[in-house]
């Protein structure tokens, strides 16, 4: 191969290495902390930017949506790193984006399907909590249900995540849940939520819609 060649030549399409997984010298626990920083936080808070600005714009309970967003992001960045490290098992092999992957359309697919998935446990995640410190009147509960719910949402997302019909529809089912404690939210207060939250969130069930486009065209 010509060094014109080898230097036009896609990177991801070179080996099927994990994202980011370079080899390096350091020990293992460098290695976990450059995944929890590249592999957990950095997929967590970008892929589920929407939900945050949501999340920071509700106008009721702020504290304590802050406390359950802060827990569930923290939950979600630790427990992604292990599930993807192969540190801990969630039943269903981890579904890991490769470099070969990442430059189809298979690979723009599967991270617009995690987007989706995680935006909606941290919803689900996040407004749980809350509801859970406003019946109970605890702080414990709050942190105790985001983390609890955060962490089974990881585990369910290997099996979310699956190519399938069925896994489709439950997804698609899932995320629509993910919503419910949120209108719960409202529901319980005077408060109207803001046109800027509102549209945030149409933003997230838009994609939610578009992720589940082919169980919806199905007869």
């Amino acid at each position: 191969m010509s060094e014109s060649r080898r230097r036009s030549t896609p990177v991801y399409t070179t080996g099927d290495r994990r994202t980011g997984d370079a080899p390096h010298d350091h020990g293992s626990l460098y290695d976990f902390f450059v995944d929890l920083i590249q592999g957990g936080f950095a997929q967590v808070t970008i892929l589920t930017l929407p939900v945050l600005f949501v999340l920071a714009a509700t106008p009721v309970y702020t504290i304590e949506v802050g406390t359950a967003a802060v827990v569930s992001v923290l939950t979600l960045t630790f427990f992604l790193t292990l599930f993807r490290g192969d540190h801990l098992s969630a039943g269903r092999r981890w579904p890991v984006l490769t470099n070969r992957k990442l430059g189809t359309g298979t690979g723009y697919r599967a991270i617009f399907t995690r987007a989706v998935l995680l935006s909606c446990s941290l919803l689900l995640a996040a407004y749980t909590a809350v509801l859970a410190e406003l019946v109970t009147g605890s702080f414990v509960a709050n942190a105790l249900t985001a983390l609890v719910l955060s962490v089974a949402a990881l585990v369910a997302l290997p099996s979310l995540s699956a190519d399938s019909h069925r896994a489709r529809l439950a997804r698609f089912g899932y995320c629509l849940a993910g919503f419910l404690p949120m209108v719960a939210l409202f529901a319980l207060t005077p408060a109207a939520p803001e046109p800027g939250l509102l549209a945030l969130a149409l933003v997230v069930l838009v994609a939610v819609v578009a992720d589940a486009r082919s169980v919806l065209r199905s007869p």
